[in-house]
This record gives C-alpha cells, structure tokens and sequence, in this order.
C-alpha cells in the first residue's frame, strides 16, 4: 500500500516543507485545481478531494489532521494558519447542481467532528474557533403533509457567515440563513436560529442574548 495516494486529472501546486502523512489522499477531478503555499500538513487518514472544475486555493501552514474529510465542489479560499482537527466533515450533505463556496480566513480553528454542510455557501471570517462536534447546515426541508416523512419535502437553503474573531462553543448548530456576528461568543450546546448581534453572548434551544459583550 502506498503512504499518500495522489491522484485525478486536475492541477496540483504545493509548496515547500509539505507534509502528506500516510495513508493521506489528494484526489483533483478533471479541470479542478489544489493550490496550497508552504508548510502545509495533512495527516493520516485525511483526505482532500477536489470535483471536476472545483477549486482549493490555500495559504501558508495549513494544517488538516487525522481522518477528515473534505470534499471541494465549488471554489474553497483557505488563509493562512488554518487548523482542521480530527474527523472533521466539510462537503454538500444534498446533491447540488451548483458550486457553493467556502471562505475560511487565517488564524482560524475547526474542532474535532465538526460537520460543514456545503449545500449552500459558507463564509468563516479570521480568527474564529468553532469548537469540537459543531454543527454548520445550509439545508433543510419544507414541510409537506403530503409527503411520507417530515425530511422528505423540497430542499431549502441558504448560506451562513460567521464573522471575524467569534467564538463558537462545543456541540453548536447553526441553522441555515444565519450571520453570527464580530467577537460574538456562541455558548455550547446552543441551537441558533437568527442572527446574532456582534459583541454578544448568546446560549440555548433556541440561542437567546445572556448578555452585551
């Protein structure tokens, strides 16, 4: 068995002082690209793929560990010093006809387990962090009486975005449609709904304000 599996019909550009781990993939479909500068790192078990005309543009000292998953459908714009912890998921949960994008700026953290619904667009600001198993879903379901189960009506989404410097707690969901706010702080195990106001401390099911940071 090969240590790294490369593969695809598309571009690939690194940088200098990669590391690609073990058993790590980076596949690029036909006219898709990956172009990532130095010190990039992507550990075992992880893999990066990019569809046929999808885009991967990263930065410096990005870092993607163990057995996540990143599936690149549309044009992704990673910053500088971009952390991806262990067994995150970021693709399209619903088939898709179009190309959502994803915008993560530098200095950014991702937890553990943390589920990245790219049904629709997501746009994460610098200096985030998104704790471990959070949640982030562009999609829903209409509900439809006549249909045989609640999750089989017509799909809706919208984008989310979560500005620069918030904190966003353990076990965090985000519903579609949603702005979090600059330098707000999410408390964990909240469910959110609406937007949130920048400098603010929200928390709960659904999130309500605690207080005005």
């Amino acid at each position: 068995m090969f240590p790294v599996i490369v593969e695809g019909k598309g571009k690939i550009v690194i940088g200098d002082n990669a590391t690609l781990s073990k058993r790590s993939k980076l596949l690029c479909g036909q006219s898709g690209k990956i172009d990532i500068k130095e010190n990039f790192f992507i550990a075992p078990g992880a893999c990066l793929t990019v569809s046929p005309n999808g885009e991967f543009i990263g930065g410096s000292n990005i870092e993607i560990s163990e057995n996540s998953r990143l599936i690149v459908s549309g044009k992704w714009t990673i910053g500088d010093r971009v952390y991806i912890a262990n067994s995150a998921n970021i693709f399209a949960r619903e088939r898709i006809t179009d190309q959502p994008s994803l915008s993560i700026g530098s200095n950014t953290y991702i937890g553990d387990n943390a589920l990245l619904d790219l049904t629709d667009s997501i746009s994460i600001g610098s200096n985030v962090a998104l704790g471990a198993f959070c949640i982030i879903y562009t999609h829903d379901h209409k509900y439809e009486k006549e249909k045989p189960a609640p999750w089989k009506g017509a799909m809706k989404k919208a984008p989310i975005t979560i500005e620069d410097g918030a904190w966003i707690g353990s076990r965090v969901t985000i519903l579609p449609g949603v702005t979090i706010g600059e330098k707000s702080i999410i408390a964990a195990g909240a469910v959110v709904t609406k937007d949130v106001e920048p400098y603010t401390l929200v928390g709960g099911v659904p999130a309500k304000i605690i207080k005005h940071l």
